[in-house]
């Protein structure tokens, strides 16, 4: 898969069963590949002060989302953790857009000690694990503010605008 620039991965948690994603980039035309219709108009929608940061430690992923959120029209700021992430000024940061299961610290720990510094900080969360997998917290709302891995780009900007816009 690799000469394809395709990702592939299985996690397995005893208990819950086994997750497999596989990410394979999209080919064709830029025109074929522009947003959708529903979406036309995000660059001029998108406020300069939207900074999303994308904490996700795969960087075939990171790679994968920042480009097709740049390509709508946000700015992006990564990180391959929670400790690189908490580095970051939060002021400047609208969306945390975080991977549930980080090394070290989870996602959803990392979005409240940002947004402990940082009230107007919106969360978003991931995960290959269905959300009913995860340990409850108050934080992870489904149709709210989770993305279950795979996701189509228009779940994500769908619901990246849902999340700045409120």
């Amino acid at each position: 898969m690799k000469q394809n620039t395709a990702y592939g991965a299985c996690i397995t948690e005893q208990g819950y069963g086994t997750a497999c994603t596989r990410s394979i980039p999209l080919y064709g035309s830029p025109a074929s590949t522009a947003a959708p219709a529903e979406h036309e108009g995000a660059d001029a929608a998108v406020e300069e002060r939207q900074v999303i940061l994308l904490v996700e430690d795969e960087p075939d992923i990171v790679q994968l989302l920042q480009m097709m959120l740049e390509k709508n029209g946000y700015r992006v700021r990564s990180a391959p953790d929670a400790e690189s992430a908490l580095k970051l000024d939060t002021q400047a940061i609208s969306l945390l857009l975080a991977d549930v299961g980080l090394p070290g610290m989870n996602g959803v720990w990392l979005y409240e000690r940002m947004h402990a510094a940082n009230p107007d900080l919106q969360g978003l969360f991931m995960s290959g694990y269905a959300l009913k997998s995860l340990y409850p917290h108050q934080s992870l709302q489904e149709g709210v503010n989770f993305l279950s891995k795979p996701f189509s780009i228009n779940n994500l900007v769908g619901m990246v605008q849902r999340s700045l816009d409120p």
